[in-house]
């Protein structure tokens, strides 16, 4: 194939999706995250003979896919549990079990909704690989001690100058419509305040209060390097970002709904907002969120976890959904058939999703209306499927998570972690040694070594790098960081 000749391998490989999935290579996506031109990059590549290897049978998604799939940060999942309790028994799985089952969920509903597959996987793998350890469990204990820290370090710069403007008029610069972390708005000190900016991911928007959540998290861990705050030579869409950072059911997209941009490097910008919103992305979405509660379902029931001891916990759920509750859950709750449930919801976000997907108007316009924030072009599950869903949250929560012996548990890993992210932003050595552990591996040259050590005097840098290193932990990891030994 002759050179130049890439993109027309690209096109004619995704030539069977819908003409309003996401493509590799399209108008309204021209630039990867960190400002580099996406064909150009790819019509470098394949005028080299190894270039030409390497992308002959891939397009730019897939080798995003790939690159998260085969990422040390996706490997660390399998060192993550997830962990149900009944008296002394107990079932445990890794999360990398979530997160391949929710990419298959997302894949198969893209396939009959001839989305771009590839590409919903990426969002799938990659939306968790910035998890805490404990999963779930430490997700606020991150939040409210990276929220404390910066809290503590603005109350002790009474020296610095104070703002003069709101810290969302400084970030953004229109006071009335910027919306940002509520723990941003709290900050008073200059300093800190363009620190936070430059070294703590966030976005303005809905749904953006937390100074840590998984999503923004997994984004940080894998476009850049935590501990030279630079901008990581893998390149990935904005798209793709989007729809990692955003893989909660709970954010919906819409006009001016979110927005990021930070400066790396004092060149490489990174920005995501509102308008990289994908089809692919909202499947992942609810993806999530299903697979989240058939497989705890399923867990809470071989576990045992009975309410009142008397009966089977999917018989429970049956009976708190009542009659009311859509037939084909029901029936498969009195069967106890968890893949009948994963049956009846991806085949209702289809049905549902092909009423708005195959109306007479729909074409490369749909991709754009969803993006400009028209309600009317959100696919989803239907009202009775989606209400469902929440009402069987509801009762697990209720039912399973807010049992005595998970509680007790769950107050226990969250000391850990607490004192595990003290312990790495108090004690200078633990970073530094983590620092030369990350120089020898990769080779750094002694100036890159030293600026990296050099950096940890910035206490809000610090203070993410501290999270950054939490969230790569695996559970076993933290229990040996801190001290905790089985016998």
């Amino acid at each position: 194939m002759a050179h130049g000749e890439y993109h027309a391998l690209v096109e004619s490989a995704e030539s069977s999706l819908a003409p309003y999935a996401q493509r590799s290579l399209t108008q309204d996506s021209q630039s990867f995250l960190n400002g580099a031109e996406i064909l150009k990059h790819f019509q470098d590549e394949w005028q080299t003979y190894s270039g030409q290897m390497k992308l002959s049978n891939r397009t730019p998604l897939q080798l995003e896919r790939d690159r998260i799939l085969y990422s040390s940060a996706l490997r660390k999942q399998t060192e993550k549990y997830h962990v149900l309790y009944s008296d002394r028994r107990k079932v445990v799985r890794n999360y990398t079990t979530h997160t391949m089952r929710m990419a298959h969920v997302a894949r198969t509903i893209c396939k009959a909704l001839r989305l771009n597959s590839d590409f919903a996987e990426a969002i799938a793998i990659g939306s968790k690989v910035g998890a805490a350890p404990f999963i779930h469990v430490t997700k606020e204990t991150t939040n409210q001690w990276l929220q404390r820290r910066l809290g503590e370090l603005d109350r002790a710069q009474p020296t610095s100058p104070k703002l003069q403007k709101s810290p969302q008029a400084t970030l953004f610069g229109d006071e009335q419509t910027a919306q940002v972390p509520t723990w941003f708005a709290s900050l008073q000190s200059r300093d800190i305040v363009e620190q936070a900016i430059r070294w703590i991911p966030m976005a303005r928007g809905d749904g953006v209060d937390t100074a840590y959540n998984s999503g923004a998290e997994s984004y940080w861990l894998l476009t850049t390097d935590p501990y030279l705050r630079e901008s990581d030579r893998a390149l990935y869409h904005p798209e793709t970002m989007y729809g990692i950072w955003r893989h909660s059911r709970s954010v919906r997209p819409r006009e001016a709904s979110f927005f990021h941009q930070c400066l790396l490097n004092e060149q490489t910008q990174h920005r995501i907002t509102w308008e990289h919103v994908t089809y692919e992305s909202v499947v992942v979405q609810f993806a999530d969120d299903m697979t989240w509660i058939i497989e705890n379902l399923n867990d809470a029931k071989d576990a045992a976890l009975l309410v009142g001891g008397k009966a089977n916990l999917f018989l429970q759920m049956q009976t708190s959904l009542g009659p009311e509750a859509p037939s084909d859950v029901l029936q498969a709750l009195a069967l106890r058939d968890a893949g009948a449930l994963y049956t009846y919801f991806i085949s209702d976000f289809v049905r549902n999703s092909q009423r708005v997907l195959t109306r007479p108007s729909a074409g490369p316009e749909m991709r754009m209306a969803l993006r400009t924030g028209d309600g009317t072009a959100l696919i989803g599950p239907s009202e009775a499927a989606g209400m469902t869903l929440d009402r069987m949250q509801q009762f697990l929560v209720k039912n399973v998570f807010e049992t005595p012996r998970i509680r007790n548990r769950n107050k226990m890993l969250q000391s850990v972690a607490q004192v595990t992210l003290d312990i790495l932003y108090e004690e200078k050595s633990s970073l530094v040694g983590l620092v030369n552990d990350r120089a020898n591996l990769e080779s750094w040259p002694d100036d890159r070594r030293d600026k990296a050590i050099s950096m940890l005097d910035d206490k809000v840098h610090k203070a993410q790098l501290a999270v950054d290193v939490f969230a790569s932990m695996g559970d076993q990891e933290v229990f040996d960081f801190v001290g905790i030994e089985s016998f």
